[in-house]
């Protein structure tokens, strides 16, 4: 995927990476990643993603080569900063498609600025209700990540050491604040929730539970863990483009 960045401002420059393959009334996708990570782990699924329209995989702002925020943002600023970016590059209604932090914040955009929704998809979405501290959060971190491949270990913590300790915990302490269980049900547009058989963060049960809140949702189970879009890109795009094509 070829590097991208949003010269409109260069003290707020929102980066990300883009691929197409050129037909132009495509529906455009949005690929948003998870914590601490950035855009650079989406490459392989973005590049699957093609045949359902031009790939936008953002790095949101204090992840990745985006601007640096004074102070780390919380879900809903996340959100706004993706909707500014979208409207700015003229980018919308979108597939929306989030893993882990960044299904909270395709969440949160949804909700709040439906019209920029045309479908959702919320790849090992958190935060589960049942577990929501850091304690059990960092438990399930643990777990997960010795069923994850190294390739994504390697590049987990190459980008935790890029945004910094104190990023990734401000943004933690809003995920674990933010009301998906109240957000769900107000999604409009269909959604398929993707759960990796391997995640160990994030339960089946809450998958299923997440799939049972939204209106319209469908759930799919895939091999692979926390990211199942890095370890089976294939197949998750194939998921996404069968709900591009179904009618609303």
């Amino acid at each position: 995927m070829a590097p991208s960045r949003n010269p409109s401002n260069s003290a707020r420059t929102i980066a990300g990476r883009f691929a197409s393959d050129g037909a132009a009334a495509a529906r455009p996708v949005v690929v948003v990643h998870g914590l601490g990570l950035s855009s650079r782990y989406m490459d392989r699924f973005s590049r699957a993603l093609v045949g359902v329209g031009p790939v936008y995989a953002v790095d949101l702002p204090g992840f990745g080569r985006s601007f640096r925020p004074e102070q780390p943002l919380d879900v809903p600023g996340l959100a706004d900063a993706l909707v500014a970016w979208m409207r700015g590059a003229g980018i919308g209604p979108a597939v929306l498609v989030g893993n882990s932090l960044g299904a909270q914040v395709v969440l949160d955009v949804a909700v709040r600025y439906p019209e920029l929704a045309h479908r959702l998809v919320l790849i090992a979405p958190t935060v589960d209700v049942r577990a929501r501290t850091f304690r059990r959060q960092m438990v399930r971190v643990l777990l997960t990540s010795f069923l994850e491949p190294p390739g994504l270990i390697g590049l987990a913590w190459a980008a935790f050491a890029r945004c910094g300790a104190r990023t990734i915990w401000r943004t933690v302490r809003s995920t674990l604040e933010d009301p998906v269980e109240r957000k769900l049900p107000l999604v409009r547009v269909p959604t398929l929730v993707v759960h990796g058989q391997r995640d160990r963060l994030v339960p089946l049960r809450w998958s299923s539970e997440v799939t049972r809140l939204l209106p319209r949702g469908r759930l799919r189970v895939v091999r692979g863990g926390h990211a199942p879009q890095y370890s089976n890109p294939v197949t998750v795009a194939g998921f996404v483009r069968e709900l591009v094509e179904e009618p609303l």
